[in-house]
């Protein structure tokens, strides 16, 4: 613990470096409400360098102006990345951009159910997420950031490990499984983190946002919500299916459920 009561993490190794310094310049920026989710918060939770991974994931409050990736552009040393229009490079660094915003049940009438756990998830994330200052041993880098919890990680992995796309995404099918192993291993030992449920969700106006358009992105959580309200109730739109949908039991909620919007993409990177 430092003495504004967070947890420190020291991460070891030269990578660390620029990760942590990247780290501290998105916790500094005017984005309102975040969370670092992925693989430097799972890291964070193990308190431990858990994996390799050179990039930040981020969820953002989609209701706080300007948009988190206009803000994220203004950084000394930020660029657009080529790859999305859902991401920022600072300091070489990518930097992702989901968005989310408050929702209430009846929102999810139309969603799968995979599409309910990515918007469920990644809200909880941005709703639950506390402080930790991260240190780059190598180089005493520091950056005290908001965190996704163990619970939050667990339910966006779960999601992201049946998401991934055969081109490019299978093979990471294997880093989610070892992350969740690890969370379950070693967070979950008095079964905190399966426990772990949402508050309910207020209810928030509603403002029109302005899509974005990105060949590679399947979609932020506040865009499933969007395809979700523009279905007929009661039916499975995917492509290549017809019929009913199974009816699920409304009284077993999944894990973390609270809701998301479209800063960025859903199915992306965790």
């Amino acid at each position: 613990m430092n003495v504004s009561g967070e947890p420190t993490v020291i991460l070891p190794g030269e990578a660390m470096v620029r990760l942590v310094g990247a780290a501290a310049k998105v916790g500094a920026a005017p984005l309102g409400r975040y969370a670092i989710i992925g693989g430097v918060a799972v890291s964070a939770r193990l308190q431990q360098t858990h994996r390799a991974t050179a990039d930040i994931d981020t969820v953002v409050d989609d209701m706080t102006p300007p948009p988190a990736v206009e803000t994220l552009l203004a950084l000394p040393g930020a660029h657009p990345d080529p790859t999305g229009a859902h991401r920022v490079l600072v300091d070489g660094i990518k930097v992702e951009v989901q968005g989310t915003e408050p929702f209430d049940d009846a929102d999810l009438d139309g969603l799968t159910d995979k599409q309910i756990l990515y918007v469920a998830a990644h809200r909880y994330a941005l709703d639950s997420a506390t402080s930790v200052t991260l240190v780059a041993q190598d180089a005493d880098v520091r950056a005290t950031v908001r965190v996704a919890t163990a619970g939050a990680l667990f339910a966006m992995k779960l999601h992201a490990i049946e998401d991934r796309r055969p081109a490019g995404g299978m093979d990471k099918r294997a880093g989610d499984a070892w992350d969740i192993y690890r969370i379950l291993l070693d967070l979950d030992r008095t079964g905190a983190v399966c426990r772990a449920r949402r508050p309910v969700a207020p209810t928030t106006p509603r403002r029109r946002r302005r899509r974005r358009t990105d060949p590679g992105h399947q979609g932020s959580p506040d865009d499933q919500l969007a395809q979700g309200r523009r279905r007929p109730h009661g039916r499975d739109h995917r492509p290549g299916t017809a019929g009913p949908r199974p009816t699920r039991d409304r009284g077993a909620q999944p894990a973390p459920v609270t809701r998301t919007t479209s800063r960025s993409n859903g199915g992306g990177a965790h």
